[in-house]
Parts: structure tokens; sequence; C-alpha cells
């Protein structure tokens, strides 16, 4: 009953983001992406491999599969590499800030039952740390592209982390 899109965003956002770290020619940028494609790539195969809807987990493999191909293809056919290191800068950080914003979608239930259940705690607590890392690393190369983000990322999942302790679930009193 799961959705794959969140594995498939995960596979595009770090496809960008590595050819964003080949772009500006930033290591970091760069393994850290390359490593998170190859697990968001595994984990598309193995829910592929176990979901019973194929033929529409297939279609949206798919079309992010084309997807990757049109970025790809734009990123080495642009003659002003300028342009698409602006370009891609900014596709990877209005899909950073999207990424760690999903859970955000949930805010109308928690309001309304007053319980957090519907929120990953540990997704947003992780997401947290690592934007925060993220800010501070963009900071230190003083690229907006990485920090701005991040930074918004970091706020929203801190504010997500507020809940749990405003609207603190019964089963998970113990975790916050």
């Amino acid at each position: 009953e799961s959705s794959i899109l969140t594995f498939l965003v995960g596979v595009v956002m770090t496809f960008v983001w590595m050819n964003y770290g080949v772009m500006v020619d930033d290591s970091t940028i760069q393994t850290v992406n390359a490593i998170g494609l190859m697990l968001q790539s595994i984990y598309v195969c193995c829910f592929y491999s176990i979901t019973s809807r194929k033929l529409q987990t297939g279609k949206k493999i798919f079309l992010t599969v084309l997807f990757l191909l049109m970025v790809g293809t734009y990123i080495m056919t642009q003659e002003d590499k300028t342009a698409a290191q602006l370009n891609i800068g900014w596709l990877g950080a209005s899909m950073s800030v999207a990424y760690c914003s999903a859970p955000l979608a949930s805010i109308q239930e928690v309001c309304r039952s007053r319980s957090t259940k519907s929120l990953p705690f540990y997704l947003i607590l992780v997401t947290c740390v690592v934007t925060g890392l993220w800010t501070l690393y963009g900071h230190i190369i003083e690229d907006s592209f990485v920090s701005v983000p991040n930074c918004l990322g970091f706020l929203a999942s801190s504010f997500q982390l507020g809940l749990f302790s405003y609207f603190p679930s019964p089963d998970r009193k113990s975790v916050v």
C-alpha cells in the first residue's frame, strides 16, 4: 500500500545533486549523492520486486528514467556551463525543499487528531540532523544552493519535531 514516489524522488534528487557536485567540482557533494543514488536505486528495485502493482510501478520508474535522461542530456549538451550549473542548482534546491517538507502534508491530520501518530519520527529526526549538517557545509563552501534549501529543510524538520512535544502520540511518549 506504500507509494514508490518517495524513492523515485530520492533517485532524481540524488542524481541532480551528484551532477551539481560534478559541475561545481565538489567531491563531497559528488560522493554523498552517488552513494545516495545507489541506495535509492536499490530501494526502487526492492520495491518493484515486492509490489503487486508492477504495471503502475513500472510506468513510474520508466517516467523517472526518462526524466533522468532528459536532465543528463541537458547537462551534457548545454554550451553555457554557468547557466546549466545555475539551472541544476535551482532544480536540486527546489527538490530538496520539497523532499524535506513532504511530511508537512500530514499537519492537518496532526492538528485534527492532536496526535503525531501519522508522522515518521525517525525520518524527521534524521532529516533534521542531515539538513543541519548540509546547511553548515553549504556555509563553509559558500554555496547558497546547498545552504539555503537545507536550512529550510532544517527549519521544517525542526518544526515537525516540535510537534512531537506539542502533540505526543500515545504509543510514542517514550521516544520523545
